[in-house]
């Protein structure tokens, strides 16, 4: 059958829904948030959902193998359902049942080389079996996301070690996971937040070092990409640089014209503001600040004018460009 290779403008496709993966520390509410969403069901390779009124598979316990986690991802996805979101709860328990397969199938269940055996973790061989390994899960949910529904992966958040070519090697927050499975993962997904407190430095009294002191009991997912954080937003998926962690503000800014979220936070951050720091952005605007002056900004110079205005609310540093 010949593929066929047609100029012709194609007839417009309803826009999938996403792929998520979401980052965050035990108990910050990752669990809640998936339960929250639109007819979820659970695929569980950690326990703590107990607390949850979900479908979930297994229906009790855990996924104990790789083979039952690819198992209840087929189940979901050729059963005869009314379910919108598969959330997988966690997805770096679901890399690590892919890790213990491939220790068991290919190095006879050691983890360490001994004597003239090697293990699983020589010259990181495993790790890139893993990877390969964990490829079948990824296009299965490729498949999950054909079929219409959206697909939500939870993960405990950790840090990995980032090359620099131009200085010092730096960690950033990512998955908890190996760094060719996460890699993978990343680039798959649609959308990747980091579910997290704000949080401020400062030397408490009695002390001699300082330590990072939550700010206010909110609690954010953050979607702007940065060099200390794999987040990340593929285009058609944009969300506002943080958003607070609900399933209803999620789904508020799911599908909403990029330019138009960012709008309403920078008017937001405008209304909060100092006299001092609104003058500044009148004078560089060269005008009243509405609206439609901000949208036709367009969305790097207003995303520029909300990273700066919440580092003002931090410290004063010189006025954005816009």
């Amino acid at each position: 059958m010949s593929k066929g290779y047609s100029l012709s403008k194609p007839e417009p496709k309803p826009k999938p829904k996403p792929g998520l993966v979401l980052l965050g520390e035990q108990g910050i509410g990752k669990s809640t948030f998936g339960a929250a969403a639109e007819d979820p069901i659970f695929i569980c390779t950690e326990r703590g959902i107990e607390g949850l009124d979900v479908m979930r598979l297994p229906n009790i316990g855990v996924c104990e193998t790789w083979d039952e986690l690819l198992h209840c991802v087929r189940t979901v996805l050729d059963g005869d359902h009314d379910r919108k979101w598969l959330v997988i709860d966690t997805i770096n328990g679901a890399q690590h049942l892919a890790a213990q397969a491939v220790c068991d199938r290919e190095f006879g269940g050691k983890w360490h080389a001994s004597g003239r055996g090697g293990g699983y973790n020589q010259w990181g061989q495993g790790e890139k079996a893993t990877a390969m390994l964990f490829r079948e899960l990824i296009n299965l949910l490729d498949a999950v996301k054909d079929k219409g529904m959206g697909v939500i992966m939870l993960s405990h958040v950790g840090l990995l070690k980032q090359a620099n070519a131009l200085g010092a090697d730096f960690y950033k927050f990512a998955g908890q996971m190996e760094k060719r499975s996460w890699e993978l993962l990343l680039a798959w997904s649609d959308q990747v937040g980091h579910a997290c407190r704000e949080m401020n430095t400062r030397v408490l009294d009695g002390e001699s070092r300082a330590k990072s002191v939550a700010r206010g009991s909110e609690r954010w997912i953050i979607f702007e990409g940065s060099p200390g954080r794999d987040t990340k937003c593929r285009v058609g998926y944009d969300m506002p640089a943080k958003i607070l962690l609900s399933w209803d503000e999620y789904a508020k800014h799911l599908g909403e014209d990029p330019v138009k979220g960012l709008v309403e936070q920078a008017i937001v951050l405008l209304a909060e503001a100092t006299d001092e720091t609104q003058s500044i952005v009148e004078r560089r605007m060269e005008g009243d600040i509405t609206r439609d002056s901000l949208n036709r900004l367009g969305k790097v110079k207003v995303e520029s004018m909300i990273n700066w205005l919440l580092s003002r609310q931090e410290t004063q540093q010189d006025a954005p460009q816009v």
